[in-house]
Order: C-alpha cells, then sequence, then structure tokens
C-alpha cells in the first residue's frame, strides 16, 4: 500500500483471506515466517458494494517428521462493485498445486458453485497452479 500511495495512485483492500500463516525455523536456525494470503485492492474511486471471503472445504495434507500432518488451506475472495455504472463481480482464488489435482479440481469446481448468478460481469483470475493439458489426439 505504502509503494501505490507512493507512486500516487490511491487504493484500498477491498478483500481479504488469510490461506496460512506458517512459522518455522531453518536448518541455519533463521526465523521464516510465511503467510499466504488472497487479496482484491480496490481504487478509491470505485464503489465496492459487497465482499465475501472464504477457505476451500477440501484441504492438501503435507506428512511431516513422525505422525505429524499439516493442512494446506487454500482459498479466495470475491468483491461486488460499481465501476463507471456497471455492476461488475470480482473473484480471486488461489487452488492446490497440481501435485494435489483431485483436490485442485474439487476446489475450483467449490469456486465456480460459490460465485452467485449475477447480472452483471464475473472476472475470474489467481493463482490455479494448473499446468497445459496436451491436445488429446483424434480418433
Amino acid at each position: 500500500m505504502t509503494a501505490l500511495v507512493a507512486q500516487g495512485v490511491s487504493y484500498q483492500v477491498a478483500a481479504s483471506v488469510d490461506n496460512s500463516d506458517t512459522e518455522f525455523i531453518s536448518v541455519t536456525a533463521d526465523d521464516i515466517h510465511q503467510i499466504d494470503r488472497e487479496v482484491i485492492f480496490s481504487r478509491s474511486d470505485f464503489q465496492v458494494v459487497t465482499t465475501s471471503t472464504g477457505l476451500f472445504r477440501e484441504r492438501g495434507t503435507v506428512s511431516l517428521v513422525g505422525d505429524a500432518v499439516v493442512e494446506i488451506p487454500r482459498g479466495g475472495v470475491m468483491a461486488n462493485a460499481v465501476v463507471d455504472g456497471f455492476e461488475i463481480r470480482f473473484v480471486s482464488t488461489h487452488l492446490e498445486v497440481s501435485a494435489f489435482h483431485d483436490i485442485q479440481i474439487n476446489q475450483a469446481e467449490e469456486q465456480v458453485r460459490e460465485i452467485p448468478q449475477s447480472a452483471g460481469t464475473t472476472i475470474l483470475v489467481g493463482d490455479i497452479n494448473s499446468r497445459p493439458i496436451p491436445s488429446i489426439p483424434n480418433t
């Protein structure tokens, strides 16, 4: 936000969800803190009407030392706004990585189900984490 203000533009956080907040000690004893967050910024001259946030029900897991298992939360944010008199719905999401293909597909389907029908335009963006699908030869 500071960098945007320094450039002379005015934005605000319209919606934000913390996917994960992880802290651990590295092998060199450094304290590492990582926050994975999905955020929508809006120009201050846009009228944001409503917002919603959420985490997907289905999550990937990673096994650690011993029996420890860590869930990997992923989620999305949505903002409904009026821009130049037009209603738009802006959705940003972060799906699981392609190594967890089935979970990734289920999260994508869940995201689509969670987007309400609208008379306006819906824009869906995000960190989809998908690989290109090779073309299937005609048979």
